[in-house]
């Protein structure tokens, strides 16, 4: 995991120096020659093989317990929610300011109120998560979950629909694969509060989510606040020289966001490197028994209901 991190910091440094020194903001590409923007895509694809291996290779093994967090996500979960907080006001700033329009497409401004709205549970998700007694589907905090990760998904489309990017921006990508990756971490954190005992949890899409919301989430998050800070000082010192288009990265109250969730993620991780077993062999051949048991009971009503149609 401490190689994940390293590759996160990595890529966070050398995205916020290709952007400082090698886009241009009229076409929205980096330049050809730019060795920081060439290191941070291979680092990106790594992170990609990363969250493969590790879920592939956790297929035999268990949570025992089931990891608990530590006050490294609690500074991480008020961050996050209160980053909820300055993203809700953004977008209702933004969209008041809107231009209308009579597009069938979507609006960015309005997908991002919505995302925002949403985002409301998203931070109620992150400060009940901490809490290892919200566990066992219990309703407020699986709908919180459940919602905290459509926010995402709705701050996704509003990215797609924002047509002042070009279409085939690298930023696009990087942003859209931040974004994926801390979806779907989120998704696994929703997961975390449905279950109760370890052997309810599977290790392969948890391990697998952790790594890429650390790696990718938090990689380009970083990377896109250290170049938001960068333009600020910028902006305040009179220079225009990086000024010359529309910014391609999302607010700095997101970005923080993403950050501030991909901690967690790293926490998560962390803590599971700690209570992460090997299965035993009498707990593999129990699993493989209930299997095979599952196959044939659904082979039987499958047989029944041919035999008895309606």
């Amino acid at each position: 995991m401490y190689i994940a991190l390293a590759l996160a910091l990595v890529l966070g440094v050398c995205y916020a120096l290709a952007m400082a020194r090698d886009f241009d903001f009229r076409i929205g590409h980096f330049a050809l020659d730019s060795i920081p923007f060439y290191i941070a895509a291979v680092i990106a694809g790594l992170g990609v093989l990363f969250t493969a291996a590790a879920y592939f290779s956790a297929g035999m093994k268990i949570y025992d317990p089931i990891p608990e967090p530590s006050p490294r996500s609690a500074f991480a979960s008020v961050l996050a929610a209160a980053m909820c907080l300055l993203v809700l006001y953004d977008a209702v700033r933004t969209a008041a300011a809107a231009v209308p329009t009579t597009a069938k497409t979507p609006s960015p401004e309005n997908l991002g109120l919505w995302s925002a709205i949403a985002g409301l549970f998203l931070a109620a998700s992150v400060l009940l998560g901490f809490f290892g007694e919200n566990r066992g589907l219990k309703t407020l905090p699986v709908v919180c979950a459940v919602i905290g990760a459509l926010s995402v998904n709705l701050a996704m489309f509003a990215c797609y629909f924002d047509f002042t990017i070009p279409l085939n921006s690298p930023v696009r990508n990087f942003t859209t694969l931040m974004q994926a990756a801390i979806l779907l971490f989120l998704f696994s954190e929703a997961r975390l509060m449905i279950v109760k005992e370890p052997k309810e949890l599977p290790p392969p899409f948890q391990l697998a989510t952790e790594y890429a919301a650390v790696i990718l989430g938090m990689g380009v998050s970083l990377g896109g606040i250290l170049w938001r800070v960068i333009r600020m000082i910028l902006a305040a010192s009179g220079s225009d020289f990086f000024l010359a288009g529309p910014e391609p990265n999302l607010p700095l109250p997101r970005l923080v966001l993403y950050f501030a969730l991909s901690l967690i993620a790293l926490d998560r991780l962390l803590a599971g490197s700690r209570t992460l077993r090997d299965l035993t062999k009498e707990e593999i051949e129990e699993a493989e028994r209930k299997a095979k048991e599952a196959k044939e009971k659904k082979k039987r009503k499958r047989g029944a209901q041919e035999n008895n149609p309606v």
